[in-house]
């Protein structure tokens, strides 16, 4: 894909071209562009080891643009065609799937993905009402996002009209009224707080304490939580006043919000969780960072302190273990 940037004169240039995944992986067969971010389709790209197709994000910073997150859908097999079409909204990304089967062969579907602040994670998928195979909702350039509206394109669709057969259909959905997966997660116990966690005391490495409660029901638009964490050595104790976002994929989540640390201030934090599968001999692990809001967001923990902001829990819980149930839905039809 080539990156066309006008200067101070007016003038169009090339300023880069960028190249993302394997060879023939279908890369810049969609694309969308809004304020400092940037989506790109790659409908033959790798994922899970199946070529279900991928959807590449960037943003532009103090160092220009950079590739920020790679989105592939949770149920994709080969030839899914995901990233045949894309769009792109406030913290929100819609990426097309023409081949989708859900509502039958090559009836296609749409992803929606939602960016909490640290992580963008998929949140629905959004098919026709009345839907059939041949379809191919999310083809070529039919997604289109502004606010909570989203128009779906399926210029396949066959439906008659008196005794007139006629192709096409544009589908509308309200993503306000979409309903979310119902998520619940219990987790408590141990785990080693390293050296550097504490980051105004980074010599407090110890055993730390953790106690954690979420749910969010498929009508919420808010998770209701409570987390208590403890670093004994160091002094440090984080109660969660408010919750902010929660989501989960069965056997990870992240749950993001605010709170304060002993007794005080203004915090934000986010945890993330993995809980291990029967037969899987990786244990359960928990990630928690914490934010000072009061100080333009300046780190004050985080137990994974060499890992980028966005990377997965991997440290292992020592003692204690964590539950997470997620049910999986698929969004309202649109009409």
């Amino acid at each position: 894909m080539y990156l066309i940037e006008r200067d101070d004169r007016g003038n169009w240039t090339q300023s880069d071209k960028w190249s993302a995944c394997e060879d023939r992986c279908g890369f810049g067969a969609a694309l969308a562009l809004s304020g400092n971010r940037a989506v790109i389709g790659a409908v033959r790209g790798l994922a899970d080891g199946q070529h279900s197709g991928t959807a590449y994000l960037y943003e532009y910073g103090q160092e220009g643009w950079r590739q920020t997150a790679v989105l592939s859908p949770s149920d994709g097999g080969d030839g899914l065609s995901f990233g045949s079409a894309v769009a792109l909204g406030d913290d929100r990304v819609l990426v097309g799937a023409r081949l989708d089967d859900d509502n039958g062969r090559f009836a296609g579907a749409v992803y929606r993905y939602e960016y909490d602040g640290i992580q963008w994670t998929e949140v629905g998928k959004l098919l026709g009402s009345d839907g059939a195979e041949f379809d191919q909702i999310g083809a070529q350039t039919s997604v289109a996002l502004m606010g909570n509206t989203a128009l779906l394109g399926a210029y396949g669709h066959q439906h008659s009209d008196g005794e007139e057969a006629s192709g096409g259909a544009v589908y509308l959905h309200d993503l306000s009224t979409q309903p979310r997966p119902s998520i619940g997660i219990v987790a408590g116990g141990a785990l080693t707080s390293p050296a550097g966690a504490l980051v105004n005391s980074p010599d407090s490495a110890g055993q730390a304490q953790f106690a954690l409660m979420s749910r969010l029901s498929g009508t919420d638009t808010i998770p209701r939580s409570t987390l208590r964490f403890s670093l004994n050595k160091g002094g440090f104790e984080f109660r969660s006043t408010d919750s902010v976002w929660l989501y989960s994929t069965g056997t990870s989540a992240r749950l993001v919000g605010k709170g304060v640390v002993n007794g005080g201030g203004r915090f934000e934090y986010a945890v993330s969780l993995t809980s291990g599968r029967r037969g899987d001999s990786a244990p359960d692990s928990l990630r928690i960072q914490i934010w000072d809001e009061a100080h333009s967001g300046q780190k004050v923990y985080d137990n994974q302190p060499g890992d980028p902001k966005n990377h997965p829990a991997t440290a292992p819980i020592d003692q204690g273990a964590t539950v997470i149930h997620a049910s999986r839905i698929k969004d309202r039809p649109g009409n």
